[in-house]
């Protein structure tokens, strides 16, 4: 029997699934390789008047098919009680079926706190004050040239940004040239932070910190997992994690990498009930905690998290909301709701969505 109110109402939620891969905002070069689409599986849940919406965005359109199909899989109909769709996360095993369970958890955690007029991190424990915490922008990519390194560090600053993550890969002399143009519009201390994203050794991760001799903010995957300890001792932070897809997997690194923080990646965990038990169990080693990219997920996440790094605001997923959160005067996002605070862009889905 579909599950009923007092009045004989079906409450069950109405499940939408869509394949929306979308273009970047410009193809870009990473340590992985070129990039020019996000994968998106979004997910829409319906009940009554309201309406929550989730997303994860794969690498490859291959992990969109298995994830789509994961999804596709959990609903033997397309009406479930909301308690169900809070608790899917519990069921993924790899990466692509934790993007299916991200995706419907975070839709289902969107609707529940809209159907109440609360931002979702009012539902999970938010920190009493915690209004808006800092952000920075992620960008920086290795094809750009030195001018428009310039150029996108300015826009940066005048934006309102206070803190920048940079990519870095093309060798050690390169990276410090590059690096300096983007301190010449962030000069300040802990300011900058740069993702290797694994590309350098323990030995070119060393020469670098070095090299740039300044304040970082973090050194992100500054190295392969096994080769991150040697990193120490050195006055950088060092951060990682953001692919590992289990707590045993994170802390694991935290212990053997000793890191100072760990940027933990929402969809890789499978939803937002494991990303907030790994962040306690990360927060209990007494290291700090970060998110990776999903900025509006990041954003009320880290809002329930002590002492939290700055929130990444990362523009692949961009197309998908109506409005896109930015800095306020202070360098800070914040922290809105109901739900998670945005909209999904129905035109967006229109255009380049499919629905299964």
């Amino acid at each position: 029997m579909p599950a009923m109110d007092d009045e004989g109402v079906d409450t069950r939620v109405e499940i939408e699934i869509w394949r929306v891969p979308t273009p970047i905002p410009r193809p870009v070069l990473t340590a992985a390789g070129p990039y020019d689409t996000y994968f998106h599986l979004v997910v829409i849940a319906r009940r009554g008047e309201h309406m929550g919406w989730g997303y994860s965005g794969m690498a490859t359109d291959a992990l969109l098919d298995g994830a789509c199909a994961f999804a596709a899989s959990v609903f033997d109909e397309r009406r479930m009680p909301l308690e169900a769709l809070l608790r899917v996360e519990r069921v993924g095993t790899d990466t692509a079926s934790r993007g299916a369970t991200n995706a419907i958890a975070l839709a289902a955690w969107d609707l529940a706190a809209r159907e109440h007029q609360l931002g979702a991190a009012d539902l999970w424990g938010r920190r009493t004050g915690t209004e808006a915490i800092a952000c920075y922008a992620s960008g920086f990519f290795l094809d750009a040239t030195l001018d428009e390194l310039h150029d996108e560090a300015q826009r940066y600053r005048d934006a309102g940004f206070r803190f920048v993550k940079m990519r870095t890969g093309l060798g050690v002399a390169d990276d410090v040239q590059r690096f300096e143009v983007v301190a010449e519009h962030f000069p300040e201390p802990r300011s900058i932070a740069v993702d290797a994203f694994h590309s350098w050794s323990a030995a070119d991760a060393l020469a670098f910190i070095e090299a740039v001799d300044a304040d970082l903010l973090w050194v992100e995957d500054a190295a392969p997992y096994d080769q991150i300890a040697a990193l120490h001792p050195t006055g950088a932070l060092i951060a990682s994690a953001e692919s590992l897809e289990t707590t045993a997997d994170v802390l694991s690194l935290v212990s053997s990498a000793r890191l100072g923080a760990a940027l933990l990646d929402v969809q890789r965990l499978g939803g937002p009930r494991n990303w907030l038990e790994c962040a306690a169990a990360v927060a209990a080693n007494h290291t700090r905690v970060g998110g990776h990219v999903y900025t509006p997920y990041s954003l009320h996440l880290m809002a329930c998290v002590e002492d939290p790094l700055p929130v990444e605001v990362f523009d692949w997923s961009d197309s998908l909301l109506v409005d896109v959160p930015g800095p306020d005067r202070h360098g800070r996002l914040a922290i809105a709701g109901p739900g998670f605070g945005v909209d999904l862009n129905l035109d967006t889905l229109a255009r380049h969505g499919r629905r299964l």
